[in-house]
């Protein structure tokens, strides 16, 4: 799997104002919504901040960053906890940002997951 790493150009996934891309805590009423109603990222993909956390499959390590590559650190080899990212509509906008990530190790019923295709 590629993990690329870059220094975002905004604070959200597409944007430096989180209403345009995400359903959020102050916005989303408290539920999820249909995917594409707000705007795209840089690269065209829908929802990438707010709605549902995307449970990743990276292992979550709370030092890893502090030590990894600069350039495409792969992640963990091994761990306990999957990283969830994205955060959800039950998310306040602070944790919404592109660089928050959290570990998944409670029950939590705002995470999906996004199928990708290497083609």
């Amino acid at each position: 799997m590629l993990i690329t790493y870059f220094r975002p150009e905004t604070t959200y996934s597409g944007s430096n104002t989180i209403d345009d891309v995400a359903w959020y805590y102050d916005n989303s009423g408290f539920n999820t919504h249909e995917i594409g109603t707000k705007n795209t990222n840089q690269l065209g993909i829908h929802d990438m901040t707010g709605n549902v956390s995307e449970w990743c499959s990276d292992w979550y390590d709370s030092g890893y960053y502090n030590t990894s590559p600069t350039n495409n650190p792969k992640g963990p080899l091994s761990g306990y906890y999957h990283v969830l990212r994205g955060h959800s509509w039950g998310s306040p906008d602070f944790d919404c940002r592109v660089a928050s990530r959290y570990n998944m190790n409670f029950n939590y019923d705002r995470r999906g997951f996004r199928i990708a295709s290497g083609q």
